[in-house]
């Protein structure tokens, strides 16, 4: 019998049975003693043959009532931008070897993301968008020149979901980064993959909130090396993904529209 302080999944894909098993190992977890502001969570009990985990309950501030899919980040305030930025440095750390030499995550077709796959994927997600005339031509255009250019920067790991419901803060301003999955093989969301891309599913969710958007970019330009261009492609690839999963969502879909839109204006 679990413990209130525990609870249990069940059905879960080898994906993410594999990536907590790796988290969970005490040499992956001894990093936290080195984090400025990242703690990697683990599992206490990781059972491949009955797909389940057993996982702690970790005490600190969520942001379930402070983000929604109907308010996009709009009660937010400004601190989770400044910090996810170091969270981030946190993570570029950790050599995606943990992963990717990992012998279950390694046979997953999309660990890793891919520029030729993005190009084609996401490429597809604009047609169709520019097909029913939600993007204009020239809107789709200049996204497959976006989505042309090659992201150079070193590839990190990250929890394939980087999002404020995936994240506790505890009483030291610390960040829990949980919920770590392994998409299917059509995910367009990746286990390792470019900083400036992670960052940008967090800038997608907060489409309610311009004003954290633009603190959040500002820290990310001051603390990466990557290109203004690559953040750009990287926002593009998440508004795009967002937008395709929430097309009967009329909140959510419009807020990704406004991103792409503004975000081309200036191309």
């Amino acid at each position: 019998m679990s413990s209130p302080k525990e609870y249990q999944k069940s059905n879960v894909q080898r994906g993410e049975l594999a990536a907590y098993k790796v988290l969970s190992n005490p040499a992956v977890q001894a990093r936290n003693d080195s984090f400025l502001t990242l703690i990697l969570p683990r599992a206490i009990k990781v059972d491949i043959s009955s797909a389940t985990l057993l996982l702690p309950h970790y005490d600190g501030e969520t942001f379930d009532t402070t983000w929604n899919t109907t308010n996009g980040g709009a009660a937010m305030d400004t601190s989770l931008a400044y910090a996810l930025p170091l969270l981030l440095q946190d993570l570029a750390t950790i050599e995606p070897a943990v992963f990717t030499d990992n012998d279950l995550l390694k046979q997953l077709p999309n660990l890793a993301f891919n520029h030729e796959n993005a190009v084609q994927y996401f490429g597809d997600l604009s047609s169709e968008l520019a097909r029913t005339n939600i993007l204009s031509d020239l809107e789709h255009d200049k996204i497959t020149h976006l989505l042309s250019h090659w992201q150079t920067t070193k590839l990190i790991i990250n929890n394939g979901d980087f999002y404020p419901r995936n994240l506790i803060r505890q009483s030291d301003g610390k960040l829990i980064l949980i919920d770590w999955e392994a998409w299917n093989p059509h995910s367009p969301f990746f286990l390792v993959d470019h900083p400036e891309n992670v960052a940008a599913v967090q800038y997608v969710h907060m489409w309610g909130n311009p004003e954290w958007q633009a603190i959040f970019r500002a820290e990310l330009e001051q603390r990466f090396a990557f290109e203004s261009t690559s953040f750009d492609k990287g926002i593009i690839m998440k508004a795009l993904t967002l937008a395709s999963f929430f097309r009967k969502h009329e909140t959510l879909f419009d807020g990704q529209l406004t991103i792409l839109k503004q975000l081309l204006s200036g191309y």
